[in-house]
């Protein structure tokens, strides 16, 4: 599940730069990404503080029923952003 956040982290990354690719066959496809209007730089500052904060390492494993999991989403949701879906 962290790796799933992973891909949600650089997948908000990916769009807030704007740039858009089309996934070849054989990629894994996210499921949920980080929404708001907060610049790449914001971002980054953002999730590096949240995953400080909370001791969570959102580049790796993390399982989404954990109590690290919802301290890092919490502390997602209060800097503005939003955890959508496809």
């Amino acid at each position: 599940m962290l790796r799933l956040l992973a891909t949600l982290g650089c997948l908000a990354i990916i769009m807030a730069g704007c740039g858009s690719t089309e996934p070849t066959q054989g990629d894994s496809q996210a499921t949920h990404y980080w929404e708001s209007t907060a610049s790449k730089r914001q971002y980054t500052t953002d999730h590096a503080a949240c995953e400080q904060a909370t001791e969570v390492d959102a580049n790796g494993e993390l399982d989404p029923n954990s109590t690290s999991f919802d301290a890092y989403r919490n502390c997602m949701i209060e800097q503005g952003y939003s955890l959508r879906t496809y």
